[in-house]
């Protein structure tokens, strides 16, 4: 937050209208004020966009072949699946790196 050039509203982030002016640079470095009660809707939301740019053209790319072989139903399931655990590894790595982090952050509390 305090390293942010830019602050704005939740409401009004969610509004392309009111972020279209910004550019990538701008959009990385905003503080958006998120109400606690949408919080973990908007890291999940977050998080599965997040995921399908990044892992999708991974799994397309070595699996492709045994995937159109699959009926909708089993194409279905193997997406789910793959997106479960993707999911909990996603979340299992960021407890990993918090418990990493815990001790640095408690030092610097202390300065």
């Amino acid at each position: 937050m305090k390293t942010s050039k830019k602050h704005i509203c939740f409401s009004c982030f969610q509004d392309p209208e009111k972020t279209k002016s910004f550019s990538d640079e701008e959009k990385r470095n905003v503080h958006v004020d998120v109400p606690l009660e949408d919080i973990s809707d908007t890291i999940a939301d977050s998080l599965a966009s997040t995921m399908v740019k990044e892992a999708f053209p991974d799994i397309w790319l070595q699996k492709k072949e045994e995937l159109k072989t699959f009926s909708q139903k089993e194409l279905a399931e193997e997406m789910f699946g793959a997106g479960v655990y993707l999911g909990v590894q996603t979340v299992m790595d960021s407890l990993g790196a918090m418990k990493e982090l815990g001790p640095l952050m408690k030092q610097k509390a202390k300065h």
